[in-house]
């Protein structure tokens, strides 16, 4: 399909902010473009010579996997000789290549849409893999995911307005919505992502279930690797999401940082006599790149028509949270509000940041950037089989099987979410009692928190991840929710940890 034969995006001008309606273009923004002209006198804005800047050159190396198929990037990595003979090494200098970005624009004031080298690539890789189908869709290089939707809620919503969140969320996300005095309406999520159902019932009958609170404008997902739960959002409930999106005209932020963290379906282990087996075999079926790109979920991209989805990229989860870079891709009417903001807040992404990133994605090229995402599916698949199936031994070994439950196995992402009953807790009637049920899921949450601490261990409370209803918030008084992520932990820490958490349950429950 060609671009000709596709639409332009809606106009959603009636859904922006009151903030947003009234910001307009930095005027002096607006002449960078002479900038990059040669043959043009520059003396109109305040720009440091490039002869002072202080560095000259910048250097870099890195795998170069361009040359392996995905069997043998799994091969290496499973026997433990993680030792890639080939690499990319950049200078930019004294290799540069046509595409990389020049150090002194890089180091100077410049454009706050992100270098276009930088945002030709990106254009590339969306097309080969998200493959958005209306016109005139553009992306933005920002700072990342955080700050991608700091933007946005200041782009479409004013104070008092209502946005939707799945009925747990990134903590970060709930402090940065409650910041700018928004209001939220969770909507319940199961092992598949959020229940339509839910969704539906909430907004048909909004005025009975929120009476005057203002109808929302905005949803915010994170489909795959869902933190902190863990779970993905199933494809086959997208095309209706975005279509009860669509009736009630609101617009959808898709946060997927973890989309390339994608794995294949866990296998729990099982027990003979004692003895712990490993069900989960390595991947056979993985050929070619489709191969690879079919066992991926799809974005709400590839079903929106509208331009009413707005997604959030970030290179953190891929190359290193200290890039502090991202892009936003959406309408060009959205992102033309966000670069205005950007101008006056962010003014640009690090120069330094786009060069380096710029320079290795095109000395990998397309096909190395999706090798580099096959080598973090395997080094994550292993990473989430070896803690759950340390999870699943200790559990079996400390016979706690009644008191903890864990949530389905995630397909994606860093995270794991356990359940404890504490209502099987011999204390738990008495505390009921003395603290009723507003306080006693706190109580316990507290109770472990502090004893995992005791013993060096460190796993996140579920109740910093709950979004409130403001009209119907039923709590589940029988347990307490914990987080946990298998990221950055070798194995021995990882069993390590597991096996201080079961024996904690035990001691607390017997």
């Amino acid at each position: 399909m060609t671009t000709d034969n596709l639409n332009n995006a809606l106009s959603f001008k009636h859904l922006f902010s009151n903030e947003c309606l009234s910001r307009g273009e930095s005027p002096i923004k607006t002449t960078m473009k002479y900038f990059l002209d040669p043959e043009f006198h520059f003396l109109g804005a305040g720009m440091p010579p490039l002869e002072l800047f202080a560095f000259q050159n910048f250097s870099f190396k890195s795998l170069d996997l361009k040359n392996y198929s995905f069997n043998e990037i799994q091969d290496i990595i499973i026997n433990k000789n993680d030792k890639f003979e080939e690499h990319v090494n950049g200078n930019i200098v004294e290799d540069e290549l046509d595409s990389d970005i020049l150090i002194e624009r890089a180091l100077q004031y410049g454009n706050s849409r992100g270098h276009p080298s930088l945002l030709n690539f990106l254009k590339i890789h969306i097309n080969n893999t998200f493959k958005p189908i209306y016109k005139d869709w553009d992306i933005l290089i920002n700072n990342g995911s955080t700050y991608g939707l700091e933007s946005l809620l200041r782009i479409f919503c004013n104070p008092n307005d209502t946005i939707l969140l799945e009925d747990l969320c990134y903590s970060s996300t709930i402090e940065a919505i409650s910041a700018q005095k928004i209001n939220t309406v969770p909507i319940k999520m199961d092992s598949n992502g959020i229940i339509i159902e839910d969704l539906e019932y909430k907004l048909k009958n909004w005025e009975t279930c929120y009476g005057d609170l203002k109808k929302p404008k905005i949803m915010y997902l994170i489909p795959n690797g869902h933190n902190p739960k863990g779970v993905t959002l199933c494809d086959n409930r997208k095309l209706k999401i975005y279509q009860i999106l669509k009736q009630y005209d609101i617009i959808l932020i898709e946060d997927d940082p973890y989309y390339w963290l994608q794995m294949p379906q866990y296998k729990k282990p099982s027990f003979k006599d004692d003895q712990f087996i490993d069900e989960n075999k390595p991947e056979t079926d993985i050929n070619t790149n489709q191969d690879f790109l079919n066992k991926l979920s799809n974005s709400f991209l590839s079903i929106d028509t509208d331009g009413r989805v707005i997604r959030l990229e970030s290179f953190s989860k891929y190359f290193g949270p200290g890039t502090r870079l991202g892009y936003v891709i959406g309408s060009k009417q959205i992102l033309d509000n966000i670069w205005n903001y950007h101008e006056v807040s962010l003014q640009a992404s690090s120069g330094i940041s786009q060069l380096m990133v710029n320079g290795l994605l095109n000395r990998w090229g397309q096909l190395g950037y999706l090798n580099w995402f096959k080598r973090l599916r395997v080094v994550y698949t292993q990473k989430r089989n070896f803690c759950l199936n340390s999870l699943y031994k200790h559990i079996h070994q400390f016979d706690i099987n009644e008191y903890v439950q864990v949530e389905e196995a995630p397909k994606a992402g860093m995270f794991f979410m356990i359940y404890l009953n504490i209502s099987k807790h011999p204390e738990y009637n008495q505390k009921l009692v003395e603290l009723g049920k507003d306080k006693i899921v706190e109580y316990f949450e507290n109770l472990f928190f502090e004893k995992f601490i005791q013993s060096k261990l460190l796993l996140a409370k579920g109740s910093w991840f709950t979004v409130s209803d403001p009209c119907h918030n039923v709590v589940n008084i029988n347990r307490c929710m914990l987080r946990g992520t298998y990221a950055a932990v070798t194995p021995e820490k990882m069993n390590n940890g597991l096996k201080i958490f079961a024996n904690i349950v035990k001691q607390e429950f017997n």
